[in-house]
């Protein structure tokens, strides 16, 4: 299964670091009071707008590192909401008791995105959990 919208927001990803031209696409898929919402294990956060949704990529790349395993499989659809599970490898800069890299199946990432009639995202709801076997068996190391 594949969205459009979905496709380019994730590919926009590539124009980083340039901030500009990351920003300018991914305004087009935005609305303009878009409702940003994160949980991790750095706590919940919610912010609206543009501006939110950039602050809040980068606070998670200076939390997390981009892999080059990373895939993205929508696993859930309706015509007004979508959720996207992000496969792959996640690193933490900083690590979380003495784990900082949390394989495949140790982690579960979703991104949930609402639209608008127009196909405009209005909310989009981040996920982070990692699996407490995994962190405690490294502390325990």
């Amino acid at each position: 299964m594949s969205n459009r919208t979905i496709d380019l927001f994730f590919s926009n990803y590539r124009l980083l670091p340039d901030w500009q031209a990351f920003a300018a696409a991914q305004r087009k898929l935005l609305a303009k009071d878009v409702v940003i919402i994160s949980h991790d294990h750095r706590g919940d956060r919610v912010g609206a707008g543009l501006n939110a949704y950039i602050e809040e990529v980068r606070d998670a790349g200076l939390t997390f590192e981009a892999t080059g395993d990373r895939r993205m499989e929508i696993f859930d659809a309706s015509p007004d909401q979508i959720t996207v599970r992000i496969r792959g490898t996640v690193c933490l800069r900083s690590p979380l008791g003495n784990v900082s890299e949390f394989p495949d199946g140790q982690h579960l990432w979703t991104e949930t995105f609402r639209f608008d009639a127009d196909s405009k995202i209005t909310q989009l709801e981040g996920r982070m959990t990692f699996k407490t076997a995994a962190i405690a068996e490294s502390s325990a190391a």
